[in-house]
């Protein structure tokens, strides 16, 4: 890529937690419809913290 195409790439995220996929995938339709645009799911490993999980 040439540097002039990359400035004009620009990224937006948004992490949001689901109880599953289909909440997850709710979200994201929801998200489409209201901003107009095409959006992505991915399922993100989840480490708690060591000091307040329990087994």
């Amino acid at each position: 890529m040439s540097e002039r195409s990359t400035e004009q790439i620009r990224a937006h995220g948004r992490i949001l937690e689901a109880a599953d996929m289909d909440e997850a995938l709710a979200w994201a339709r929801k998200g489409a419809i209201t901003c107009d645009a095409v959006g992505e799911v991915r399922e993100l490993l989840f480490y708690p913290d060591p000091k307040t999980a329990t087994e």
